[in-house]
């Protein structure tokens, strides 16, 4: 913006004006405008300040804003060089003042004061559907910024499924296996998860209320006679407020798949003594409760249930026979005639199991030495009281029961025994 004149007005009589650069060429003077600053900075960084200052007043020279510039330097330069600057410049009031931009040089009308005492009627301006300032790459834009969001999005909802998807396979548990019916059967001998859910609704309410935890207690001494006695184990019973389903699902895992109790604390992420009181209190619990429960089916709904393989005998009420479960041997010789079983050779608990024709389980004795007959555990179970002379008990051929109870004499299925 200025001339050659007024720069040379400016520019140091000691200082060689052929150097002056075509003040028309823009980036001739940028660059020796640059080139002056650089080699200033460099030489008063050297030390040598005489020439330093010489190059920033060259600089200042061909700047079109040396007020500025002289600011900046003020604040820059250590004040001695500042002052010996200002020694090899003309008076700073005496530098140009910048030259006016075109709106500060275009005359305008000046708008009117306005009347803050007047009162003023408010339009109310509607929002536009549509924003016409907005131009074509910017709308582009933000569209594309916008699928890239529902994109993101969905990719965060994808992740959090896999997370749950992972944490339900990092923990063995019912949610786990609800999905398949296959799985239900295998692990807890339920029919389907539906038959699992309804076993668990009829004893929810009494594991809630009745249920006790076994564990294992330190007695201590309540004399301070006896403080001094070692402490032993024995067992105490604590109440357990909530049982949960997977504790259910432990124990019958338990009974149904035999797995080890290291496994089972492997699976539910338990330790391993945790594991073994589970099974201990539900087997107490279930054992009260279940036992409690009458399963006798009365004639007439065994009858109305008969299915079509026991046509030829109607009357059939239940059918029999003895199973055993193995136990540890023990080390009495008096207690191992007792519990030792010929047919399995090897010691056992013996009972008998009734089950009506459609395959509900009507009847379930206690258990028994390995060494009695089915023929002493039909006598001792008490399922003598539960049969009358119009029902029909079919039992093995080698059980023989005809003498010992009142109903019809017991008979074996002649087809089902060709087949």
């Amino acid at each position: 913006d200025r001339d050659k004149t007024e720069t040379i007005k400016w520019w140091s009589p000691d200082q060689d004006r052929s150097r002056l650069p075509d003040l028309k060429d823009a980036e001739a003077v940028q660059k020796f405008f640059l080139e002056e600053i650089q080699l200033g900075e460099e030489l008063l960084a050297q030390g040598d300040y005489e020439k330093g200052v010489d190059h920033l007043t060259n600089a200042i020279a061909v700047c079109g804003q040396p007020q500025q510039l002289l600011q900046v330097l003020q604040q820059t330069l250590p004040p001695p060089v500042f002052q010996m600057l200002l020694t090899k410049l003309p008076s700073i009031s005496q530098l140009p003042t910048p030259r006016r931009n075109v709106w500060e040089r275009r005359p305008r009308a000046e708008s009117p004061t306005p009347d803050l005492t007047a009162e003023y009627e408010v339009e109310t301006v509607a929002q536009p559907d549509h924003d016409y300032s907005l131009n074509p790459a910017t709308a582009a834009m933000a569209n594309q910024v916008a699928d890239e969001n529902e994109v993101l999005k969905m990719q965060v909802r994808e992740l959090q499924l896999q997370l749950e998807v992972l944490q339900l396979r990092s923990r063995f548990g019912i949610q786990r296996l609800a999905g398949s019916d296959k799985d239900i059967r295998f692990y807890t001998r339920f029919a389907t998860y539906k038959h699992f859910l309804v076993f668990w609704k009829l004893v929810e309410p009494a594991a809630n209320t009745k249920m006790v935890r076994i564990t294992n207690a330190k007695a201590s001494s309540t004399s301070s006679s006896d403080s001094s006695q070692p402490t032993t184990t024995v067992c105490s019973i604590q109440a357990w407020i909530n049982p949960s389903i997977d504790e259910l699902l432990l124990f019958l895992m338990h009974l149904s798949v035999g797995l080890h109790l290291r496994d089972l604390a492997e699976r539910f992420g338990i330790h391993r003594t945790t594991v073994s009181r589970i099974i201990s209190t539900w087997t107490h619990f279930l054992y009260q409760l279940l036992g409690s429960k009458r399963l006798w089916i009365p004639r007439e709904v065994v009858r109305a249930h008969l299915p079509p393989e026991f046509s030829a005998f109607p009357d059939t009420q239940v059918v029999l026979d003895c199973t055993e479960v193995f136990c540890q041997t023990p080390s009495s010789l008096l207690l191992q005639s007792e519990v030792f079983s010929t047919y399995k050779s090897h010691a056992t608990f013996k009972a008998m199991i009734g089950m009506a024709p459609h395959g509900a389980i009507t009847f379930v004795s206690g258990l028994y030495a390995g060494s009695m007959s089915d023929r002493e555990i039909f006598k001792l179970s008490g399922i003598v009281s539960l049969l009358t002379p119009d029902m029909a008990t079919m039992v093995d051929k080698g059980f023989l029961v005809e003498n010992l109870v009142q109903s019809l004499p017991a008979c074996l299925s002649v087809k089902n025994n060709n087949k």
